[in-house]
This record gives structure tokens, C-alpha cells and sequence, in this order.
């Protein structure tokens, strides 16, 4: 398989494409703010700059959460998107960009599902995720 191979996006006609285009610019823009909102979010998450064995232990058991390592993980395949793709609306599409989409939709996904299970209204099938 060619990682590096491109995927052309071919519509009905140019109209067509101008609305695609478009629709490929802002979904850009709202996956930048987004994954700006989610770093934040994350980075309030970390301790403080460890000063002392207790906290930089503390530093250490944060890192290695399940929870932490998967939302690190989608910051990277997000960032990675935003980064190669860029602010240009292209009709071609390169295979590893898919991949990463996919992974970071399913990380996502197990992010919303385990976020879901921590409301008690929802019943026992979504608590199972806490």
C-alpha cells in the first residue's frame, strides 16, 4: 500500500466542487478552533512543574493514565491533519491523511462514549464506559 498516494475527489461538475471547496475550508478552520479549545482543555488538566519528588510523581501517574495518553494522541493526529493539509481547499486527498482522520474519530468517539458514562441519567449500557 502507498501511503503517500492521492485520492482525487471528482464531482458533477465545478459548481459542485466550489460548494465542496468551501465545505473543505470550513470544516479546516472549525477543526483549528476546536483542537485549540481541546489543548487548552488538556493542558489544564497537568500538574504543576514538579519541585519535589511528590509532585513529579505526580507528573509521572498523570502521564501514563489511559486517559491521558488517548486524548495526547488525538492532539497529535488533529495537529498533524491541520498542519499537512492546511488552510487550502485541494480535491485531492493523500491515504495517511484517511488514516489519521479515522484513528482520531475513533479515539474521539471512546472520548464522548467514557465523557457520556460519567451522567448517571443515561443508564447502565453507557455507565459500563466509566
Amino acid at each position: 500500500m502507498n501511503f503517500t498516494a492521492a485520492v482525487k475527489c471528482s464531482g458533477s461538475g465545478d459548481q459542485d466542487m466550489e460548494q465542496i471547496e468551501g465545505t473543505i475550508l470550513a470544516s479546516w478552520i472549525f477543526l483549528l478552533i476546536f483542537t485549540i479549545v481541546f489543548i487548552l482543555r488538556e493542558s489544564g488538566k497537568v500538574p504543576g512543574l514538579p519541585t519535589s519528588r511528590k509532585k513529579c510523581w505526580a507528573l509521572v501517574k498523570h502521564s501514563c493514565k489511559f486517559e491521558t495518553l488517548r486524548n495526547t494522541a488525538m492532539i497529535v493526529l488533529m495537529v498533524a491533519l491541520i498542519y499537512c493539509t492546511g488552510p487550502k481547499p485541494s480535491s485531492e486527498v493523500r491515504r495517511w491523511e484517511y488514516y489519521f482522520a479515522c484513528i482520531a474519530s475513533f479515539l474521539l468517539w471512546i472520548e464522548m462514549l467514557v465523557m457520556i458514562g460519567r451522567v448517571p441519567m443515561f443508564g447502565k449500557y453507557i455507565q459500563m464506559y466509566r
